[in-house]
């Protein structure tokens, strides 16, 4: 395994004294199995103390190591004998400070290689060659131990110093494992996407096996992570679905978006949708005065303001509509999964931005509440980078916000404290002395009815609509391994919205809408129905 450095040995050739230790094993034990194994035993230390030291006399080192661990080897066998058995269940680690017990014996920083190879082993080798070299156990003991021939214990321990050879000389002893950038807090369904891909191992190993299923040990060469820590990390993310074992290989079981193909991607469907952000704004503008006849407050509103809200809505049941209706593109029943929940994890990569890209998110966050008969319904309509956590945890904190307001949308509170946070986050705005409701309030029956409204104009933008997402399905194909094909309908739809933040953004760049500012908090993408 090891290789001699001359500088050390000049003429010294451990290979000249194969033949000799072997005869001294074999005149010992009467056995030629044991005086192999003692043999090579023998010579491994040899090369290990030679290349700690420089050794002035190789002759008296080589007989004073064969003596030596041939006196251990009888120590040992004498306690066998008196019924002590010798155990080999050595402790490989402890969790608590994530320190092996070989790191005792690999000190230098000659041995970085060795430990890191040693521990890109799975565990049916590792166990074996560390039984065998720091557990001094015997083959016939291993053999028992996990239930193996002789044989196989001697082949696998065989293979795993070859395996271990060539990574020393070829693995890269610098840290691989680096930081994965990954947008994870989304799915479609009902599961918690971090639990499964939420920290920096299972992320690393989600990368390592996602464009073809892989092994323990070429996971743990892919990311530098001793397979070790691997196998807990590993059940974990089969039970949560993220991972599917295939055999006795790897495979993540859930898509990524890696940044350049997302770049590549937004291209592709930027240019599908030229021409279609006029076309909805027509249909807008044409809707918009019996839109109002239907909002209890906020009829006054221009529409480079409501428009930012009820577009959103618009293209939303388009969406709807067109992917239902293809058989090829429609989600169906969300997928259950072993740990309860449902539906598909989203994961994206961020960055890989340029000036010609616009943020495609796009989303609804929902609020309900009920108090003396009324039922809230607080809707978020959020796209591009607008979405607000501060917004979010004031939706979720005042759970009665549309109460706060008379019908003509004046504040009826008399907190203060409430009153500044309303203001500071334009929830509601100041007319003159007075303070009004910044965002439009509906019935249910009056949103009923907007839902109706658009649906006679859905036929103006449809055929638009069908190209724009036939491609977004076919730029997934594209990008997507062959094995995960089934699950592009529940993530594509949510790259479906970003024709949402296409449309607002282009309608803002020709003053249709109101330009907004970055750091703006924005609420006109909100509104309350009250029913």
């Amino acid at each position: 395994m090891d290789c001699i450095d001359d500088s050390y040995y000049k003429d010294f050739d451990i290979t000249d004294y194969t033949e000799a230790i072997f005869r001294f094993c074999l005149k010992r034990l009467n056995s030629r199995v044991e005086a192999e194994d003692l043999s090579q035993e023998i010579l491994l230390h040899i090369l290990d103390g030679m290349r700690k030291s420089d050794v002035k006399n190789p002759e008296a080192y080589v007989w004073q190591i064969a003596h030596n661990r041939y006196a251990r080897k009888i120590d040992r066998k004498n306690k066998q004998n008196r019924h002590e058995f010798y155990s080999g269940d050595v402790v490989l680690y402890s969790i608590s400070d994530d320190i092996f017990v070989e790191d005792k014996i690999i000190l230098n920083e000659e041995y970085k290689s060795v430990f890191n190879a040693l521990h890109s082993l799975s565990a049916s080798y590792r166990d074996i060659l560390v039984d065998f070299y720091v557990g001094e156990m015997y083959l016939r003991e291993i053999a028992v131990k996990y239930n193996l021939t002789v044989e196989t214990v001697k082949w696998r321990l065989h293979v795993a110093k070859e395996r271990i050879e060539e990574r020393v000389n070829n693995m890269n002893t610098e840290k691989i494992y680096k930081k994965l950038n990954w947008n994870t807090n989304s799915c479609n369904g009902s599961l918690d996407t971090n639990e499964y891909v939420g920290t920096q191992i299972y992320r690393a190993i989600a990368a390592a096996c996602y464009e073809k299923p892989i092994d323990i040990e070429e996971i743990s060469l892919k990311t530098g992570i001793p397979t070790l820590y691997l196998e807990d990390a590993l059940e974990h993310m089969i039970y949560g679905d993220a991972i599917e074992k295939i055999s006795s290989k790897y495979a993540t079981n859930f898509i990524i978006l890696f940044a350049e193909d997302n770049k590549k991607m937004q291209k592709s469907v930027i240019e599908t949708s030229k021409g279609l952000p006029q076309k909805v704004w027509n249909v807008f503008e044409k809707a918009l005065p019996e839109i109002k006849e239907n909002l209890t407050y906020g009829k006054d509103f221009p529409a480079e303001k409501l428009g930012y809200l009820f577009i959103p809505i618009f293209l939303r049941d388009i969406i709807e509509t067109v992917i239902n209706a293809d058989k090829d593109l429609r989600t169906g029943e969300y997928p259950k999964r072993k740990d309860g929940g449902n539906g598909w994890i989203l994961v994206s990569e961020n960055g890989v931005n340029s000036d010609n890209e616009y943020p495609l998110g796009s989303g609804c966050n929902g609020y309900f509440s009920e108090k003396n008969g009324h039922r809230y319904h607080m809707y978020y309509y959020h796209f591009a980078g607008t979405f607000s956590n501060q917004l979010n945890q004031i939706f979720h904190r005042h759970n009665f916000l549309a109460d706060y307001f008379d019908e003509n949308g004046v504040y009826i509170k008399s907190d203060d404290e409430l009153a500044a946070e309303l203001l500071k986050n334009n929830i509601m705005r100041k007319d003159g002395s007075i303070y009004r409701e910044n965002i439009p309030v509906v019935t249910q029956n009056g949103a009923n009815n907007i839902d109706q409204i658009f649906k006679r104009y859905e036929n103006e933008i449809i055929p638009h609509l069908k190209d724009y997402i036939r491609n977004i399905y076919n730029e997934y194909k594209r990008f997507v391994p062959e094995r995960l094909h089934d699950q592009i309908r529940g993530n594509f739809v949510t790259y479906c919205h970003g024709i949402i933040s296409i449309t607002l953004h282009e309608l803002a760049k020709s003053k249709l809408l109101r330009d907004y500012k970055s750091d703006e908090v924005f609420t006109d993408n909100v509104w309350f129905v009250v029913g």
